[in-house]
């Protein structure tokens, strides 16, 4: 998660440098911050980062993979807990003011039929401070009842509220709120968000521009501007907002102004953020899987590791590492590519298995790493910490750790987070198997794994 935002920011950071580019139109400056805005709400297991399993047992075999995270403290989780009571809070409360100003708005409005066109409703209202797009479902254009405005002066206010409506501004100006609110800490997310609700005003302008010129235009910003001065909601698209001043000297400068072609560089902001995602992801998945059954003679730490391919599920190194505590063990293959299996174990029982893969030229092209915790106490109890484990990996890592073998139906799939003490190992298996469906049998010294019909 911390890779992913930190890979975010960076794109966010050079978004927002492009769209200060002198020669951007406001719907492409608009089109570039706001998806990489977006990338922060892509789901960050799709980065597939190199997990780990922490299984603690008694002294003797135990059996982990590169699956899940360590046994987290008390911190992580109050800290996420803070993180989401802000972030529903104010979300909240931008859904709040975007309601009440809608309804202040729609006070005592009545329908102008004759100004209602392609199925959008205008209202004037003695609520309304400012002409504004209100709704998402179904947008209305509200129009202040004191408002002097006539003719081509009224047309281009009713042109740039219609262009809210088709460029679904409204909408998007939620989603960007629901990401400002989830990442309220990020001082780069506040600029963003800054920089759209400019651009999405200038974006509706430069149509208006397009089709009729500036001149009816400006006179009609300037009666509006006298009027009033609204206040800016999600899900409320006002013509009058702080930028104003910037957006009339833009609306002047426009027909002196050649600006890059839109699609192309929207196309040039989506193909870079596909290929940083794509490529962060496919590196972020190992091509191999690795288990290791760990145990403790004469004192020392006995790691039995097993890399397979994952392609072909071949055994492709089979190391036995021998360490006493807080000494690493470690080995490397012969041939291309170069396997490298480092291991150690603290006193305390904490320790990490880890994988690194290197070509001709010695260089890490894969790798992996496993953390675990070996409980000295005797019993059988086990204790485990799974976040967005796989299924199947979990139940042979049970596998190993009863000495059993496993034999799993091929329809048995799912995803295991699951936070366990000291609970026998068969009855955290069974639980975990219920959760996804599932449940076990033993046959001997094999256990089968089925769904529940």
């Amino acid at each position: 998660m911390i890779a992913h935002l930190l890979e975010s920011t960076v794109l966010l950071g050079v978004a927002i440098a492009a769209a200060h580019l002198p020669r951007l139109a406001a719907r492409t400056r608009y089109a570039i911050v706001f998806l990489a805005l977006l990338k922060f709400a892509v789901p960050w297991k799709l980065q597939a980062p190199n997990a780990t399993l922490a299984i603690a047992v008694p002294a003797g075999p135990i059996a982990i993979a590169p699956h899940a995270f360590a046994t987290p403290s008390i911190w992580p989780a109050v800290i996420e807990a803070v993180w989401l009571t802000v972030a529903a809070a104010l979300f909240l409360l931008i859904l709040l003011r975007a309601r009440r100003a809608a309804r202040e708005a729609l006070d005592g409005a009545v329908v102008v039929p004759e100004l209602c066109r392609r199925g959008v409703t205008v209202l004037r209202s003695p609520g309304a401070v400012a002409p504004a797009a209100i709704g998402i479902v179904r947008p209305r254009i509200v129009i202040p009842a004191g408002l002097d405005l006539a003719g081509d002066e009224l047309e281009a206010i009713l042109a740039h509220e219609r262009a809210h409506i088709d460029r679904r501004d409204n909408l998007l100006a939620l989603a960007d709120a629901l990401i400002g609110a989830a990442l309220w800490f990020h001082p780069l997310v506040w600029m963003a968000r800054r920089i759209l609700a400019r651009a999405r005003e200038e974006a509706c302008d430069e149509i208006v521009v397009a089709r009729s010129g500036p001149d009816a235009y400006l006179a009609a910003l300037a009666k509006v501007c006298s009027a009033a001065a609204a206040p800016r909601v999600a899900g409320v698209s006002c013509i009058v907002s702080n930028t104003i001043r910037e957006r009339i000297n833009a609306i002047m400068n426009l027909p002196l102004r050649r600006s890059l072609p839109h699609r192309f560089v929207v196309a040039v902001a989506v193909a870079l953020l596909a290929a940083v995602t794509l490529v962060h992801a496919k590196e972020g998945k190992s091509r191999y899987a690795m288990s290791t059954t760990i145990s403790i003679a004469d004192g020392a730490y006995v790691f039995d590791i097993t890399v397979r391919d994952r392609e072909t599920n071949e055994i492709v190194v089979h190391p036995h590492l021998s360490t006493p505590a807080g000494v690493p063990a470690e080995m490397t293959s012969d041939g291309v590519p170069k396997f490298n299996v480092r291991a150690v174990a603290d006193k305390d029982g904490h320790g990490e298995v880890q994988l690194k893969v290197f070509d001709g030229g010695g260089n890490v092209i894969d790798g992996l790493t496993a953390a675990y915790t070996i409980n000295k106490q005797p019993g059988q109890a086990i204790s485990l910490s799974l976040k967005d484990a796989d299924l199947k990996d979990v139940i042979r890592s049970f596998g190993q750790l009863s000495g059993m073998e496993v034999n799993v139906d091929p329809d048995v799939e799912g995803i295991v987070t699951v936070d366990l003490r000291n609970v026998p190992w068969d009855q955290a298996l069974q639980r975990i198997l219920a959760d996804n469906k599932c449940d076990y049998e033993t046959d001997g010294k094999t256990i089968h794994v089925r769904r529940i019909r």
